[in-house]
């Protein structure tokens, strides 16, 4: 599944930045078939995670010392390369500013995933109790 859904992303990005052809030429159309057919992945990969996270038994020290600490080097990593670009192309301390708070777009999914990661010691309680998983559905 997750091979599938790898592929799938990169599909998504791919789709992504050809977009830009427009829907109306030539290949709009299949750049919207394809994009599509591949915006599951991340639903899905997010699906994975919180079954993967709920069914184990985690530490909240390990939690964030071994899974959220290592996404959010990643993130500032990241920003800090994209914002560094940014300012050598642009000139501009602001902006660069922002795309390093901010992350680039692509770069979205982490900081959802460390939120995601958060809740986690939460929902196991909520997913332990019948009651309680009713009422937050409800919810």
């Amino acid at each position: 599944m997750r091979i599938i859904l790898s592929f799938a992303v990169v599909c998504t990005h791919v789709m992504a930045q050809n977009w830009s052809a427009g829907v109306i030429s030539e290949y709009g159309a299949v750049f919207g078939i394809y994009s599509a057919v591949t915006w599951h992945a991340v639903p899905v990969f997010v699906m994975i995670s919180g079954s993967l996270f709920l069914s184990r038994e985690i530490t909240i020290k390990e939690l964030y010392r071994k899974y959220i600490f290592r996404i959010a080097a990643a993130f500032v990593f990241w920003s800090a390369v994209y914002a560094v670009r940014s300012y050598l192309k642009e000139g501009s301390l602001f902006s660069a500013w922002d795309l390093f708070v901010a992350g680039n777009y692509h770069l979205w999914f982490l900081p959802m995933i460390i939120g995601l990661y958060m809740i986690v010691p939460f929902m196991k309680v909520i997913a332990e109790s019948e009651v309680l998983t009713k009422y937050f559905l409800a919810l």
